[in-house]
Order: C-alpha cells, then structure tokens, then sequence
C-alpha cells in the first residue's frame, strides 16, 4: 500500500462499517418478517454479502474514509484553518434539529453520534467547512444571495 493509516483511525471507521453491516442485516430480517418470511441473521448476511464480501466492505470503506479523513485534516492545516471542538458540537446541534424537524421526532447530539460514529461526523462536517472556506474564497467565484 503507498498510504499507511494510524491503526487507531482505522479501527475506529473499521467498527462504524461493521456497526453498519449488524444493523443493515438486522433491519433487512425486519423487512423480510413483515412479508412473511423467517430468516436468520445468519441468512441474510449471505444474501446480503456473498462470499464474505462484508469482510471486503468493512476493510475496504474504513480504508476510502480513513483517506477522505486525511486528505481534510492535511488541506485544513495547508489552509490554517482551525475547526474546534466548538465549531463541531454547533454542526453537531444543527443536524440533531434537523433530523428532530424532518422526522419530526426528537433526536439528541447523543442519537446522531450512536447513528454515525464521532468519526464520520467530524470528517464530513470538516470536508464542509473546508469547501465552504474554499468555495468563499475562491476569486470570480458567484456570490449566493442569503
């Protein structure tokens, strides 16, 4: 490989993927039930990843979002931007009201953090503030009306 990762980031994405395998056979044995059909988690996880391809899922999409990680936090420190604990609990608030909105349910920094991990969340709040700063400073670039 020409990229090593930080072992510690990489098992950090390395559990989201595998949370997200439980909970996308889980929900899809749900699915099957509700039309009358019995499968096992067991099953589903065959159906929905053969050949073992969830292992090739999990390696293969920590490594793609250990990547994008990287790529943000080197353009942020090539910027001098600075995005703090600060800015990430105010992103962190704003999705919780809008999840809580469209849902219409309500839903906590607490419920969005279990849903997606602290990691994604950081790492795509951060690509957003980054091509945000980009995006305003870009010369010739259109100003949106707002």
């Amino acid at each position: 490989a020409l990229i090593s990762y930080p072992d510690k980031l990489l098992k950090n994405f390395e559990k989201i993927f595998k949370d997200y395998v439980k909970r996308d056979v889980a929900e899809t044995v749900l699915e099957y039930a509700e039309q009358g059909y019995s499968y096992t988690k067991k099953d589903v996880k065959k159906i929905l990843y053969p050949d073992g391809s969830d292992v090739t899922y999990i390696k293969e999409g920590s490594k793609a979002a250990a990547y994008s990680y990287l790529i943000a936090v080197a353009i942020q420190r090539e910027l001098g931007l600075s995005y703090t604990d600060k800015n990430y609990e105010t992103d962190l608030k704003l999705i919780a009201e809008e999840y809580t909105e469209y849902y219409g349910e309500p839903y906590t920094t607490k419920d969005i953090v279990t849903l997606y991990g602290e990691e994604v969340l950081r790492t795509s709040f951060l690509v957003a503030f980054i091509t945000e700063h980009l995006t305003e400073n870009i010369s010739g670039a259109p100003k949106i009306p707002g």
